[in-house]
């Protein structure tokens, strides 16, 4: 079995069907890149740790926070240019530098999270013969099983399987569940994040 802390690869998100759209708080805050507001499921919470400097904060946290949509290109302007959150913090922030690969791991464990949560839930599990076609898919990364509408995974077959304690997982199957739905969306995230992920957390650590 792979090891989870090698574990790598690219997203490719194939096209959800909108019955299994994620239906959300309408909650939203402006991104201190774009100025332009978005649901805060679709956003990122930064705060300054205790040097000043820009880190991802759990959402749920207190405290002065300043918030970004999890784009590459915007992540990478906040990175030069920290006082674009100084509104939002109410303080200049020393630092950005990293600030991509903290988001884009952080979004990683947040899928990876997801998918073990809606695993032990049940409404994610094997293909069986007898499920309608209309069911999403979740494929792993670089299969080839890709008929059915639903989401690729950013991990290979290897790298799934250890991630739910398996060898190796090809294809699992997304039923109707509020785990599903947030599965759903954390996988869309990620897509928008546009680059290749961070290798996987320890799944013992999630």
């Amino acid at each position: 079995m792979a090891d989870c802390a090698d574990v790598r690869g690219t997203m490719r998100l194939l096209p959800f069907s909108p019955t299994y759209t994620s239906v959300q708080s309408m909650r939203v805050r402006s991104c201190v890149v774009s100025r332009s507001r978005y649901p805060l499921e679709r956003l990122v919470r930064l705060t300054l740790d205790d040097n000043g400097c820009l880190v991802v904060a759990q959402r749920s946290g207190g405290g002065r926070s300043a918030w970004v949509r999890p784009e590459a290109d915007l992540l990478r302007k906040l990175e030069a240019k920290p006082g674009m959150a100084r509104r939002s913090l109410r303080r200049t922030p020393r630092s950005g530098v990293g600030l991509l690969d903290a988001v884009s791991h952080h979004l990683a464990n947040q899928v990876a999270g997801s998918l073990r949560r809606a695993w032990r839930s049940g409404r994610v599990r094997l293909p069986r013969p007898s499920d309608p076609d209309h069911l999403p898919q979740l494929v792993s990364w670089q299969s080839s099983e890709t008929s059915s509408p639903g989401a690729m995974l950013p991990w290979d077959a290897a790298g799934v399987g250890c991630l739910l304690g398996r060898s190796r997982i090809h294809a699992l199957v997304a039923l109707p569940s509020r785990p599903t739905r947030a599965l759903l969306l954390d996988l869309r995230r990620w897509h928008e994040l546009g680059y290749s992920p961070a290798p996987l957390a320890d799944p013992s650590s999630l």
